[in-house]
């Protein structure tokens, strides 16, 4: 499946990343399809370049994290 990493300040790619499955869910979490995502207003200074603190984050600013930074999603829930 698709997503889109950071990979330097201001500029997203896609990437192939595994598709999780139901037992990739944990109790008390879900998965999503997602629709629509969007940055944030308050995902702005990490998609500029600001030090994130993700500890999957390799370069301090959100880089290589698939979905970082994303917090606005609009989805289906596949699992929960």
């Amino acid at each position: 499946m698709w997503a889109h990493v950071l990979v330097e300040p201001s500029k997203f790619a896609p990437i192939e990343v595994p598709a999780f499955t139901e037992a990739d869910v944990a109790e008390n979490w879900v998965l999503l399809r997602a629709v629509v995502g969007g940055v944030c207003g308050s995902d702005l200074p990490y998609f500029r370049g600001r030090a994130h603190k993700d500890t999957r984050d390799s370069k301090g600013w959100a880089s290589g994290v698939p979905g970082l930074p994303l917090h606005e999603v609009v989805g289906e829930v596949l699992f929960s």
